[in-house]
């Protein structure tokens, strides 16, 4: 049994936590939905169940194993997993091989894990797309491949977010006749999250429903659980209303100086500059740190291979007379950590605005449009190609790859692997999006007209003509010291 108890999660950045004192069973040999309104936090719910979140507070036991104490991929081996976008779970350049992937994961030898994975196409009638490139199937089609990939690892139990999703009447009808069979005949206990009332009516064994802050759930036979918020709220880092012609000229500066600078002593005194300017405009110091928490890794890496690697100046840590650490390269290590730091803080100047005043900003400069447009879309995407990766990531450990233990070699398979989807979804989005601004006559008239100009105020004059004068004077007075 899958027994959650007392569990609470609040996202990073959020203010309230999206579940909150969450309790409920899951039996083995039996099919539960979890129902709920949009935002109550029923696919956190199976992101803790399966390890890719951990909560904040509570815990999570499968058959009595503590949640905490196991990786994502020894929970793979108990809890199968299909997620919202099953695009983002399939890595592999072939059906077939995207279904052994995970046998051989368990350690079954090519001859058996082939003839598993046969069994299970078989199954789901996608024998005849073996040699097919995974991405290229349908979204039906990758749905059942992805339950053929989860069930081939014959978990104990299986944990299904929106499975119904794209499916007409008679697929969703046949996914459930699949998962009666799975259960009724394997014993396995399954978790699905719908909105399907039908599905679940006519399916389901159990319900765990769960509604906004402060109401109780109201679960049908054996299961029961507390409330969650139905949304979670956002930090926004918020300065003064500026112009966004010199908030970048602002952040062009800066990078400029740290770039342009290789002291450590003034580099320091532009990162309390730096920092000095965010908190007068309103951004903490805190939520600035926040921002860079995920950079510190690679600063501590940055910084050690400086310090090892510059070989000049007097010796600070030396083995058998060899010097490992020396003065310089502590130095250049420091020089290169703040310059990357005052690169992300200045950055993060250009937050506190909206996109669409970037593009028109950036017009009015006589910036190409087609450029501009270009420029801020990428933007837009590269959240979405964050997430896209760490779903990507986690289905590689959801197939019993212990990514933190592999081999380098192994380790650069997975990398491979991740960058397989992840390419190939950046190029449909791509084409999806050119045949998009086709369709809204992109360009089809030789002048683009706005509905407003973005107009300077007497303190947008100002950091416009402060901002160049004092870096240039900046430059002049550390090349004459």
């Amino acid at each position: 049994m899958i027994t959650v108890e007392e569990v609470s999660y609040t996202y990073e950045h959020a203010g309230t936590p999206v579940l909150e004192g969450f309790t409920a069973s899951f039996p083995a040999g039996s099919l539960t939905a979890v129902t709920g309104d949009n935002g109550c936090g029923k696919t956190t719910a199976t992101k803790l169940i399966v390890g890719i979140e951990r909560p904040t507070r509570g815990r999570i036991l499968i058959d009595g194993l503590d949640t905490a104490t196991l990786s994502v991929a020894e929970i793979a081996q108990r809890v199968g997993y299909l997620s919202q976008n099953p695009s983002r779970q399939l890595f592999c350049t072939s059906v077939l091989e995207e279904v052994t992937c995970g046998l051989r994961n368990l350690g079954l030898d090519e001859a058996d894990a082939v003839e598993r994975a046969q069994r299970y196409l078989d199954y789901f009638d996608l024998t005849g797309h073996s040699a097919d490139f995974p991405l290229h199937l349908s979204h039906g089609e990758q749905q059942r491949l992805l339950l053929a990939t989860v069930l081939a690892m014959e978990p104990v139990y299986l944990v299904l977010d929106e499975p119904s999703t794209g499916l007409d009447i008679v697929r969703q009808r046949a996914l459930g006749s699949h998962l009666r069979t799975i259960v009724e005949d394997d014993g396995c206990g399954i978790i699905v999250v719908s909105h399907e009332r039908g599905f679940v009516t006519r399916y389901a064994d159990a319900e765990v429903r769960i509604e906004a802050a402060g109401q109780k759930g109201s679960p049908l036979p054996g299961t029961s659980q507390a409330p969650a918020p139905s949304a979670r709220a956002t930090s926004r880092l918020d300065l003064t209303g500026l112009d966004p012609r010199p908030k970048m000229t602002l952040t062009i500066c800066l990078s400029t100086l740290a770039v342009i600078w290789g002291e450590p002593a003034w580099l320091a005194a532009l990162l309390a500059a730096t920092c000095a300017m965010l908190a007068l405009g309103g951004i903490g110091l805190r939520a600035a740190f926040t921002q860079v928490r995920g950079l510190l890794g690679v600063l501590a890496l940055l910084f050690a291979v400086q310090c090892i690697f510059v070989r000049r100046g007097d010796p600070l840590l030396s083995l058998a007379g060899f010097p490992l650490v020396t003065v310089d390269g502590v130095g250049v290590a420091l020089s290169v950590t703040l310059r990357l730091v005052i690169i992300v803080f200045s950055a993060l100047i250009l937050l506190t605005g909206d996109a669409r005043d970037y593009l028109l900003a950036l017009v009015q400069c006589r910036v190409p449009y087609e450029v501009a447009f270009m420029v801020m879309t990428a933007l837009h995407f590269l959240p979405i190609l964050r997430e896209e990766t760490m779903d990507v990531y986690t289905a590689v450990q959801m197939r019993g790859t212990e990514v933190t233990k592999a081999t380098l070699r192994d380790k650069l398979c997975v990398y491979r692997r991740i960058a397989l989807p992840i390419v190939v979804g950046a190029i449909k989005r791509a084409e999806q999006v050119a045949l998009a601004m086709d369709c809204r006559a992109f360009r089809s008239s030789p002048q683009r007209t706005f509905m407003r100009r973005l107009t300077l105020a007497p303190p947008d004059v100002a950091i416009l003509i402060a901002a160049p004068a004092l870096t240039v004077t900046s430059l002049i007075v550390s090349w004459t010291l």
